[in-house]
């Protein structure tokens, strides 16, 4: 595939610019901070690799041999941990925040190159950290009691890039990169790249799909006819083979299977995620309106990447008034929004880039007229060489250039300062350290064939308060007091404890019939949880479902002579079914 236009002639190449990116990159990923391991969606995500890989024994566990949807992150998680260690994801994560800021700045850049390598340009980067810093997220909890700074960097529905940690949606970065080189005129990397991340995780499948439709349009309109038909081509051919794994593993098995499993994931199970009367708030309506306008701003100062963000823009608003209309289960899944979650850090990038252009022309008509009057006194304010810029767009003094500069870095500093500081003091990101002994315990002491019952109560995810949130910088959600989000209480135990479980509200599958076993489970589960008492009948029916060990809150602890104590601490009880309990 032919490349069709060479570097951007308003770039300019200035000495030891990757030095200095590296250097802010490295200074962003501090400050945006991460998560310690097995936080949220990890629980899943690194299940399957793993399970492949031989940890514990989580090879017996029921949801790690269900069809894996990530079977490319699962590859990429066998090779770390084998290779690496657990520390290879830490470390993994931190360079893909790096490559994340260094593909957004330089994609909004070329919006706007004025700002490159200038001090006003510094202070906008600074700007840009800020907007992604844990530091900013921590006070705004603080303060308010709610994470606002969350949505200038997350789109509607909840949906988002950068995470709490290593997991497959983070890889949706490149397409921020996909976008970049498409701008650049590097077709080939553009489309390899936007199906790459298709193909590391296929839930990108839809915005990978309506930035190619963009780099399409993009194309015709510059008449270039051929080029676009290798385009589509090689776009098609890229997603191919997860389009056939996706088809091979979660096609439907019966019609009525699936439409259920459909509605119970979405309805059930993620309606924050896929119902839009769920998250649509004045919040995503102002992110709506500020995607929009960054699409519209962006069309008037660089039209190749306008006409694309215009295209993605409405073609992904078109098809969610679709879902809206039809409610149907299935385009919900695909998520038409989420291409919102690239579209929204962009727009912030570009409104802050927007207003440290107008901050400079405004200096600069301010020293001008400073300029202006200090010569009808006689008394010089500048050089003739400082001030023979054009009256039309009049240039600021180094001097007036210059005094962003300390802002612009005690900023960023501050922010890498205090994202370092939340990741040492473990003030984000919490769980519940009480849980941590019996985790460990059984880490310690399980035997192949054992399969651990933890306590599940389903929350009322589809009511309550209409919008999105995060909790990563809040208390964390607890099973016993929390009403319609998802408690953190023992989502980890599979991999602190390397131990299957039967099963847990937080991970699930995606195959019709495994969706429904999932849901058949997690009713017994709930029940159980909920009994006041369990008779000797249980007995019976935990055996049959494989289940060997009962792990108990101290406070709700339940006696029984079939249930042999194991172990004990101040929070959780450990019990042993004994098969076969003496008269």
């Amino acid at each position: 595939m032919a490349e069709t236009s060479a570097r951007s002639p308003t770039e300019p190449e200035r000495p030891r610019r990757g030095t200095w990116e590296i250097f802010w990159a490295f200074l962003f990923a501090w400050a945006a901070t991460q998560a310690p391991l097995y936080y949220s969606n990890q629980n899943q995500y690194l299940l399957h690799g793993y399970a492949q890989v031989g940890v514990g024994t989580l090879a017996e566990d029921w949801l790690a041999n269900t069809r894996d949807p990530t079977p490319i992150f699962s590859f990429a998680v066998r090779w770390i941990y084998s290779t690496v260690g657990e520390i290879g994801f830490q470390v993994g994560y931190f360079l893909l925040l790096m490559v994340y800021f260094v593909s957004l700045i330089r994609l909004v850049e070329a919006v706007f190159p004025s700002l490159s390598g200038t001090p006003v340009g510094t202070l906008w980067r600074a700007l840009v950290v800020l907007a992604h810093a844990g530091g900013l997220r921590w006070l705004s909890v603080q303060l308010f009691g709610f994470d606002y700074p969350w949505f200038l960097q997350a789109g509607v529905a909840g949906q988002y890039v950068l995470g709490p940690g290593v997991q497959p949606s983070v890889f949706g970065l490149f397409l921020l990169t996909s976008l970049w080189a498409f701008q650049r005129g590097q077709l080939f990397w553009a489309v390899v790249l936007a199906c790459g991340t298709a193909t590391v995780h296929s839930t990108y499948l839809l915005s990978a799909g309506l930035l190619t439709a963009g780099y399409l349009a993009a194309l015709l309109r510059e008449g270039k006819s051929r080029v676009a038909l290798q385009c589509a081509l090689a776009a098609l051919l890229g997603v191919l083979p997860v389009v056939l794994y996706n088809l091979s593993q979660f096609a439907p098995s019966d019609s009525q299977r699936f439409a259920e499993a459909q509605r119970l994931l979405a309805e059930f199970r993620i309606p924050h995620h896929a119902v839009v009367a769920r998250w649509f708030d004045w919040i995503a309506g102002l992110q709506v309106a500020a995607i929009v306008v960054t699409a519209v701003v962006i069309w008037s100062r660089e039209r190749r990447l306008g006409v694309v963000l215009l295209v993605a823009v409405t073609l992904a608003l078109a098809l969610s008034l679709v879902q809206v209309l039809t409610k149907n289960p299935s385009l919900a899944l695909l998520f038409p929004w989420r291409i919102s979650a690239l579209l929204m850090p962009i727009a912030t990038a570009t409104l802050a880039a927007l207003g440290s252009e107008r901050l400079t022309r405004w200096m600069a008509r301010s020293v001008e007229g400073r300029s202006t009057q200090t010569a009808a006194t006689g008394e010089p304010w500048h050089s003739p060489k400082e001030s023979s810029h054009s009256a039309e767009e009049p240039k600021p003094s180094a001097k007036g250039h210059w005094v962003w500069i300390v802002p612009a870095w005690t900023i960023a500093l501050g922010a890498a300062l205090s994202g370092a500081v939340i990741t040492w003091t473990k003030s984000a990101y919490r769980s519940t350290p009480d849980e941590l002994p019996v985790m460990e315990f059984v880490r310690q002491h399980k035997r192949p064939g054992e399969v651990y019952f933890v306590p599940v109560l389903i929350p009322q995810v589809s009511a309550g308060k209409r919008g999105s949130l995060s909790t990563s910088f809040m208390p964390p959600p607890r099973m016993d007091t929390s009403k319609n989000l998802i408690p953190v209480d023992m989502q980890r135990f599979r991999l602190l404890a390397q131990a299957p479980i039967f099963v847990d509200f937080k991970s699930i599958p995606y195959q019709d019939a495994e969706v429904l076993e999932w849901h058949r489970r997690l009713l017994l589960a709930d029940a159980w949880t909920r009994a006041e008492h369990w008779p000797p009948t249980l007995r019976e029916q935990w055996l049959r479902e494989g289940i060997t060990h009962v792990v108990v809150p101290r406070h709700r602890d339940r006696l029984a002579d079939w249930l042999h104590l194991e172990y004990e601490d101040a929070a959780y009880r450990l019990y042993r079914i004994v098969a076969d309990p003496a008269p």
